[in-house]
């Protein structure tokens, strides 16, 4: 017993080691074995989701995301994949409640509420969006991105001073924030501001 552990220990290692290594269809062909072994196993069925929403399969990732939470239900990564997922088949208002399960479950995980956020700007409820950051923020004040996406936000919602207090936030925790001074250029070309 302790042998085939070890075994299953160590195939997953080799396919989460070749999936981190961009090397998608080894890892596929990795995963697809240790669940011929152990078809029932959530951790594997939650690999191989992460393995096909990375390689632009939702529809399947969809599959073994379901498979993984039906072993556990409650297991927030899990929930977070699945929300990814809805969100990459469109799905928003499923992504939403899948990613509001899991900040049920751990309030403290920043993950969910960063992915909330975005799907709730994309979705052009600012309001709500703001809210996520600002909870977000308050969690983790040195997240970057999710400054970011906040002045991203507030600039949508016409909150051009509070989405530039968030922008300058964001380029002074990470310089290579793209995204954080692409907003900011907007915000200063609205105020005319081009130099």
């Amino acid at each position: 017993m302790v042998i085939i552990q070890q075994q299953f220990e160590q195939a997953m290692g080799a396919t989460i080691t070749a999936f981190n290594n961009g090397k998608l269809e080894a890892a596929a062909l990795m995963c697809r074995g240790i669940l011929g072994g152990r078809p029932n196993d959530p951790a594997v069925h939650q690999l191989m989701a992460v393995i096909c929403l990375q390689q632009h399969k939702p529809v399947d990732a969809l599959h073994h995301i379901g498979r993984s939470l039906e072993g556990r239900p409650d297991h927030v990564l899990s929930l977070v994949i699945a929300g990814r997922i809805a969100w990459a088949l469109r799905d928003l208002d499923a992504a939403l409640v899948l990613l509001k399960k899991a900040t049920i479950f751990a309030p403290q995980e920043r993950e969910p509420l960063y992915v909330m956020g975005s799907i709730l700007v994309e979705q052009g409820k600012l309001a709500l969006a703001v809210e996520v950051f600002l909870q977000l923020i308050q969690l983790d004040p040195s997240h970057a991105q999710a400054w970011c996406r906040l002045g991203a936000a507030l600039q949508q919602a016409g909150l051009q001073d509070r989405a530039e207090v968030a922008l300058e936030r964001a380029i002074a925790l990470d310089r290579s924030q793209v995204d954080a001074w692409f907003h900011m250029g907007l915000l200063r070309q609205d105020k005319a501001d081009f130099a």
